[in-house]
């Protein structure tokens, strides 16, 4: 498997555990928006470094 198949999996698994722990009321409001946040900078900016440096 690709290194940016596996971010790009392993990204999603995190994005639904996320959603899942904040629905059952695991974790807070601030704490969903944060890893919402870093899972969002993380696609945002190494996703398209490792698309551009796999040519």
């Amino acid at each position: 498997m690709k290194l940016i198949q596996l971010l790009a999996s392993w990204l999603i698994v995190v994005v639904v555990i996320n959603l899942v722990l904040f629905i059952l009321g695991k974790i807070s409001v601030f704490a969903f928006w944060s890893i919402t946040a870093l899972i969002g900078i993380l696609a945002y900016y190494v996703i398209p470094y490792y698309q551009k440096n796999k040519r």
